[in-house]
């Protein structure tokens, strides 16, 4: 019987880690957790897959603000993103 995998898998399938960087934060009144610069869009990822290639790197050079909407895909890349998050 083939054992479960219980650490998260990402596209380089070894769990995720931030890396020492550049990566420029800023301040939003009322959010504790400073907010990366850069942001990442999820408007053209329809599969965990194709946007893992994308979110992982983002979020190893220290990333951690995304941009979503109701109607990227019909709320679809936001569940793309919860999955990744998860």
């Amino acid at each position: 019987m083939k054992e479960q995998q219980t650490e998260p898998v990402t596209a380089a399938d070894r769990p995720l880690e931030v890396t020492p960087n550049n990566m420029k934060y800023g301040a939003i009144e009322g959010v504790e957790k400073p907010i990366s610069r850069i942001i990442c869009g999820t408007h053209t990822f329809y599969t965990l897959p194709d946007a893992s290639v994308v979110y992982d790197p983002f979020f190893e050079m220290g990333g951690n603000c995304f941009d979503t909407s109701h109607v990227y895909g019909g709320s679809v890349c936001e569940r793309i993103l919860a999955q990744w998050i998860h």
